[in-house]
């Protein structure tokens, strides 16, 4: 499948340097457009955002919360630029309409697969390994070598044992347990998809029943299951994007174009 994660940052910085440059100037020519274009894919495969990243988050946050947190400012500031109509021009205008779409379904496709899909799946296959919550706690481990998993289990449980990816996340729900006992069988399944940590991507099955504590996680599944939904989002993107970004640059050729042949 092509990399349409690097096509997408591709148009949305060549968006953010197409911004930026209305901010300058008023109009737009076929060779800042190439310019921008020939920047944005430099600067990505430089890994640029990366970078900026680096140098604006604390270690270890989301590079993405970067990217849009620089295209939410430079598209602000050209709609307020276009707002104004003593700046107003149909550059200015068309590119902001762009840009705001691109932001707009960008954080559309984010909340449908990222942040509901994803969730729900990673849960319902978290409990997909359930089977071995069956084994006695002696076999347990050992069954969970046996179907490759990533298995702790304890009473108490040793929550320094466990994979840094998703530590915080199982000590939470283990102290809430022991501070609220359930009374009975308890359970909770979630997904930890940090792909800057070489183990980060699982999904991952809390289980309690009284003493008995047993933490399952099962990178190969969320692998699979965190490459199908970013692949799914990166192609609706590009595509969306795409159309975005192309309808507004034609709609001020043309428009251009009919303007230059009335003034002829």
């Amino acid at each position: 499948m092509p990399d349409f994660a690097s096509l997408d940052h591709v148009l949305i910085f060549f968006t953010i340097f197409v911004s930026l440059l209305l901010l300058f100037r008023a109009t737009l020519s076929a060779v800042s457009v190439l310019g921008a274009l020939a920047a944005a894919c430099v600067f990505i495969a430089a890994d640029g955002h990366f970078l900026l990243a680096e140098l604006t988050l604390p270690r270890d946050r989301n590079p993405q919360i970067a990217t849009v947190a620089l295209f939410a400012f430079t598209t602000a500031a050209l709609i307020i630029t276009a707002t104004v109509k003593r700046f107003r021009t149909f550059d200015r205008l068309l590119i902001a309409i762009a840009a705001a779409s691109v932001l707009a379904t960008g954080a559309l496709f984010h909340t449908i697969l990222i942040a509901t899909v994803l969730p729900a799946w990673s849960k319902d296959a978290a409990w997909g390994n359930s089977y071995l919550l069956k084994e006695p706690a002696e076999l347990f481990l050992e069954k969970c070598e046996q179907s490759r998993l990533q298995c702790w289990s304890g009473a108490p449980l040793n929550v320094a044992l466990i994979n840094d990816s998703f530590r915080n996340q199982v000590k939470g729900i283990y102290e809430f347990y022991q501070d609220n006992d359930p009374g009975a069988e308890a359970g909770h399944g979630f997904g930890a998809f940090n792909d800057l940590h070489s183990e980060g991507v699982s999904v991952v099955l809390y289980h309690q029943d009284g003493n008995d504590v047993r933490v399952i996680a099962d990178a190969r599944t969320g692998v699979r299951i965190h490459s199908t939904v970013r692949d799914s989002f990166y192609l609706l993107s590009t595509v969306a994007h795409g159309v975005w970004l192309i309808g507004a640059l034609s709609l001020i050729g043309f428009h251009r174009s009919r303007f230059k042949r009335r003034a002829s």
